[in-house]
């Protein structure tokens, strides 16, 4: 795989559905990177809320649809991405401010990784003090960080493909899987770069249906494994 020397333009999308309370802290923390994106696009998910209004306060650029979800709104705003690089941001998290900066000099210094991701620590409401996250990522075969951690080449998002929009709560375990299992090699930034925000409003709560939606993940990277080994034999 060819390195990023050549076109480092960076695109952080942003899906947004009834995200007012949070939304002017997650984009400023996007603007105010230490290596600026080269352009901010966010997608109105159909909100009823006051969204729409501070998104269009700010220099970002606006799409706006009909409620999809958030693997669709992401989906649209790659279509209308110009950046060689993608990363992404939740309505409720934030950006350290050397995010971009970092990732961008991992994937400098390790041309053959398809992507970059990095620690988070979870910011709860009720519990003020953010907790540290440290798991096991892609490289050690369980995906699942989401993904305002990522940070991925134009190139590896053309070869895995979009999000699954039928995944409302484990698009982005669904995407790290596909990826790990196209052998696309990951470099991880072991250092917390996002605050990802867990309060009542966001998708986090919603327990059970992730469950079921991570099992059918599972059973279909399974399902990939074991057809590549039947057409390899």
């Amino acid at each position: 795989m060819r390195g990023i020397a050549l076109d480092e333009s960076i695109s952080v999308i942003v899906p947004v559905y009834n995200g007012e309370r949070f939304l002017q802290e997650a984009l400023a923390s996007a603007l105010g990177q230490t290596r600026p994106p080269d352009e901010v696009i966010v997608v109105d998910d159909g909100s009823t809320d006051g969204s729409a209004t501070i998104i269009q306060s700010l220099p970002v650029t606006y799409l706006r649809q009909e409620n999809q979800g958030p693997s669709a709104a992401r989906n649209l705003a790659i279509r209308h991405a110009s950046g060689n690089l993608l990363a992404f941001l939740d309505q409720d998290d934030v950006l350290l401010p050397h995010k971009l900066e970092a990732q961008l000099q991992a994937l400098r210094e390790d041309p053959d990784a398809g992507y970059a991701l990095c620690y988070l620590r979870y910011l709860y409401e009720d519990k003020g003090a953010p907790g540290w996250f440290h798991g096991k990522g892609p490289e050690q075969g369980e995906p699942g960080y989401p993904p305002s951690c990522w940070l991925i080449r134009r190139e590896t998002w053309d070869r895995v493909g979009p999000f699954q929009a039928d995944r409302r709560y484990t698009q982005d375990m669904d995407w790290l899987a596909r990826a790990n299992d196209l052998g696309v090699k990951v470099h991880m930034v072991p250092e917390a770069l996002v605050l990802k925000r867990i309060h009542g409003d966001n998708l986090l709560g919603s327990v059970e249906a992730a469950k079921m939606e991570m099992l059918r993940t599972l059973r279909d990277s399974a399902a990939r494994k074991r057809a590549a080994e039947q057409g390899g034999t």
